[in-house]
């Protein structure tokens, strides 16, 4: 899996419409670990603050993800099931073993061990939806109930830390 993957998946036709994200194979996370590592080698960091917001309703928690046309990220690994929605943009999301192209509105359903390699044709936003019974605030108690921690930390700050 490399950038020109992606970037040449955005022209082939016939994308079928993603109805459930499931984890990548052992291969296929392999392949995005090695994408991150060149990323990390080879690309500008994002500010990965500036991309996300958080959003809060009784017993929901929603993150938004907002990146530029151009870009590619890589998200972290999901923990739990939860909805994702692109809402506004066109981008190529693949898991490794497989790539869709998705245009606004689209939504779909992420299974646990779930990690997405993500080009923006455009402008993008995404927000995912979680469910937050004890309307939990704290961003550390959230990110240690919703990600699964990676293997081998990231350096701060870099273009592949995250994405819903």
């Amino acid at each position: 899996m490399n950038t020109n993957a992606l970037q040449r998946a955005v022209a082939a036709p016939g994308f079928p419409a993603v109805v459930e994200a499931r984890p990548p194979t052992p291969s296929a996370l392999a392949s995005l670990k090695e994408l991150e590592a060149a990323m990390v080698r080879e690309l500008v960091p994002i500010d990965i603050e500036a991309c996300t917001s958080h959003h809060f309703s009784d017993g929901i928690y929603s993150r938004q993800w907002d990146q530029a046309a151009g870009v590619l990220a890589t998200s972290k690994t999901h923990a739990k099931e939860n909805f994702l929605v692109l809402v506004r943009g066109e981008c190529v999301i693949s898991t490794g073993d497989e790539s869709f192209h998705m245009v606004a509105p689209h939504m779909v359903k992420t299974m646990p061990g779930v990690k997405r390699a993500v080009y923006a044709v455009t402008d993008i936003t995404i927000l995912t939806f979680h469910p937050n019974p004890d309307n939990e605030r704290d961003m550390k108690k959230l990110e240690d109930r919703y990600i699964i921690p990676e293997l081998f930390p990231k350096p701060p700050g870099n273009n592949q830390e995250k994405l819903p």
